[in-house]
C-alpha cells in the first residue's frame, strides 16, 4: 500500500490527506463550492431525490429544462442500476458518492461506489439488439454523454461523465 501513497503523493506535489488525493481525483475539478453539487445515496429512493437536486441545481445554473432533465435522468440511472445490482452482489456495507459539477461549457457527474467492479462500456460491448431493453440505461448515457471514462482504483468504481 506504500507505493500507491507514495505515487500519489509525488504526482500532487503534497502529502496525501483524503481518498481523492490517493485516487489522484481532482478534488473540486477546478470550480467553487457554489458550483459543485455533492451527496451520497444508499437507497432507490435517495437516488431518485439525488437526481432531482441534480436537476434543480442544473437549473440554477442556467441550464434549459431539457439538458437539465437530461443529466438527472443520467444520474438517476447511472445510481439505480449501482444500487440495484452492485449492492446485491457485494454483502458489505456500501454507498455511492455523486458530485455534479457545473462549468459554463460542460457539466460533470462523477459516481463513486465501493461495490464488485463494474465497467459498463464492457457492459455496453457485451450487448446485443436482442437486449436492447435490458441494457437501455446504459446505451442512452453512452449515445448521449461527450465523454465517459470508468476506472476502478483501490476497490472504488469511478465514472466519470462529461456532458
Amino acid at each position: 500500500m506504500v507505493y500507491p501513497i507514495l505515487f500519489a503523493s509525488v504526482h500532487n506535489g503534497k502529502p496525501v490527506r483524503n481518498l481523492d488525493e490517493l485516487l489522484m481525483m481532482p478534488e473540486d475539478f477546478g470550480v467553487s463550492r457554489e458550483n459543485r453539487l455533492d451527496c451520497s445515496v444508499d437507497t432507490r429512493e435517495k437516488a431518485v431525490i439525488a437526481s432531482e437536486q441534480e436537476h434543480i441545481f442544473c437549473r440554477s445554473k442556467g441550464l434549459e429544462e431539457r439538458t437539465s432533465y437530461l443529466y438527472a435522468l443520467f444520474l438517476e440511472e447511472i445510481t439505480c442500476n449501482i444500487i440495484e445490482h452492485g449492492f446485491i452482489m457485494d454483502a458489505g456495507k456500501n454507498s455511492v458518492d455523486i458530485r455534479v459539477v457545473y462549468k459554463p461549457d460542460e457539466v460533470i457527474l462523477r459516481v463513486r461506489d465501493n461495490c464488485v467492479p463494474f465497467n459498463p462500456e464492457e457492459q455496453m460491448k457485451m450487448s446485443s439488439p436482442e437486449d436492447a431493453i435490458d441494457d437501455l440505461g446504459i446505451l442512452t448515457v453512452y449515445s448521449m454523454a461527450r465523454e465517459i471514462t470508468y476506472q476502478n482504483i483501490l476497490g472504488l468504481n469511478v465514472l466519470t461523465v462529461k456532458v
